[in-house]
């Protein structure tokens, strides 16, 4: 987790620069770009995923996503969605997502980071992602128990991972995965 404070206004933390790429909470005005950023990584498969599926139901949590910016052009963003686990509130982390030029030097990473910082500001009791856990491993999220958690689409459950920001948390979240709307 990043150290940062929290505004009187947001849980999101204050912006950060590193070098030339600045990170800012993402605002409305970024939308296109991300959409098209979006659409060069992922292509038009990923209006099949599961995570898609559920994130099409309605709107994520600008509180808690970011972008990397180099000038005036996103390079990167990552969202979070509000979710119901059967009853339990979580959110619902991606898409992650880099341009090509500018993976592998811990834009991703940043990214992450700065959501989970929000979402543990916020009292957000649980995060899942549908990821790599090779990757999503250095920030502690882990593999959810086979049939726990059902998604809105099959996904192969090694790819199904979850963070507990608040102890025990994971351990009423049972059930079908749901959009909350933000409040």
């Amino acid at each position: 987790m990043i150290n940062s404070s929290s505004t009187s206004q947001s849980c999101a933390p204050f912006s950060a620069t590193d070098n030339t790429i600045s990170y800012w909470p993402e605002i409305i005005d970024h939308d296109d770009q991300i959409k098209q950023i979006n659409q060069t990584v992922f292509g038009p498969g990923r209006f099949v995923r599961a995570s898609y599926l559920l994130r099409e139901d309605g709107k994520h949590d600008r509180q808690l996503s970011f972008v990397a910016c180099l000038e005036d052009h996103v390079i990167g963003s990552v969202r979070m969605t509000p979710i119901y686990i059967g009853e339990q509130t979580a959110y619902l982390l991606g898409p992650l997502v880099v341009l090509p030029d500018h993976k592998n030097i811990g834009v991703g990473s940043k990214l992450v980071r700065m959501a989970l910082q929000a979402a543990e500001n916020c009292n957000v009791p649980l995060v899942i992602l549908i990821g790599d856990k090779d990757y999503y491993g250095r920030f502690n999220f882990k593999n959810v128990q086979h049939g726990q958690i059902q998604m809105p689409a099959p996904v192969n459950p090694q790819r199904l991972l979850v963070l507990e920001l608040q102890e025990d948390a994971l351990k009423t979240a049972h059930g079908k995965v749901r959009y909350r709307s933000c409040s």
